[in-house]
């Protein structure tokens, strides 16, 4: 499995995990400001389980992520000043790179 196939993957279940953070705390807040009682106390009991479950999913992911932001950030910039340096010493791009730089530029 190629790297980018591996990250769509990656980005589908991820967003998948986070729609359903999202929802569980949407219900969450259906009981905000109530008292908890023997009638809601399970009902609030699943939702809560279930965004410590839905958490606990994504944990490592955003562990990676936060960590690596820095480093991709500064890969990107050595990459395009590596671009820069070619073109201002009169290489010319292929394709490939042409197409990727507009589609950054978008």
């Amino acid at each position: 499995m190629s790297l980018k196939a591996s990250l769509d993957k990656f980005q589908d279940e991820f967003s998948k995990a986070w729609n359903r953070y999202i929802e569980l705390d949407k219900e969450l807040m259906v009981y905000r400001g109530v008292e908890i009682t023997r009638e809601n106390v399970e009902a609030i009991n699943r939702v809560v389980v279930g965004l410590q479950e839905c958490y606990a999913e994504m944990y490592e992911a955003l562990m990676f992520v936060s960590s690596w932001t820095p480093n991709v950030s500064m890969i990107v910039k050595e990459h395009q000043k590596f671009m820069d340096d070619i073109k201002a010493a009169g290489g010319v791009p292929d394709k490939k790179e042409e197409h990727k730089e507009k589609e950054a530029e978008a």
